[in-house]
């Protein structure tokens, strides 16, 4: 069991270091004026999960990454600085402060976006329908049960269920 499940961990780093090199490429593609190229891997990746929850506030940020809100806090800085998000009070609620994606990055994004859905695309094409349907639906079992877990104990994988699928 034990060999199996270092296996799987290699296997998944594997595959999202493959997917990541696929956009590293396409960063290398888009103009060097393009706000995406001086970003590092982990940016990135960061930038694409918070893309998928913004508007939000830093601790949906540190949960969605599973870090430290002060983690949390120095990576939208760095993003904020380098002009991709915007940091701002919220009116409803002057405490908190509301992260949002800055519209110059958009485009950006979905160059991204669409670089990473091509690289699962062809390895889905590779693996085929079936495989390709099986291992949709471990993963998906997989990530409701940690997310149950997670919920329920509240000290795994961040605080609680994801705000957005």
């Amino acid at each position: 069991m034990e060999k199996r499940i270092a296996d799987l961990i290699r296997i998944q780093k594997r595959i999202q270091n493959l997917i990541m090199k696929a956009v590293e490429k396409k960063n290398l593609i888009i103009s060097h004026q393009d706000l995406m190229a001086p970003l590092t891997p982990h940016q990135v990746a960061a930038l694409i999960d918070i893309n998928n929850i913004t508007p939000c506030c830093l601790s949906d940020v540190a949960e969605l990454l599973n870090i430290s809100l002060p983690s949390a806090s120095v990576l939208v800085d760095a993003l904020v600085e380098k002009g991709l998000l915007i940091r701002r009070i919220d009116p409803d609620d002057r405490r908190r402060v509301i992260i949002t994606v800055e519209e110059s990055s958009k485009e950006s994004m979905d160059a991204v976006n669409e670089t990473i859905s091509a690289a699962i695309n062809q390895l889905a094409n590779r693996m085929g329908t079936e495989l390709f349907d099986e291992w949709y639906e471990v993963l998906t079992k997989m990530e409701r049960s940690v997310l149950d877990t997670a919920f329920s104990r509240n000290n795994l994988v961040g605080a609680g269920r994801p705000t957005s699928s």
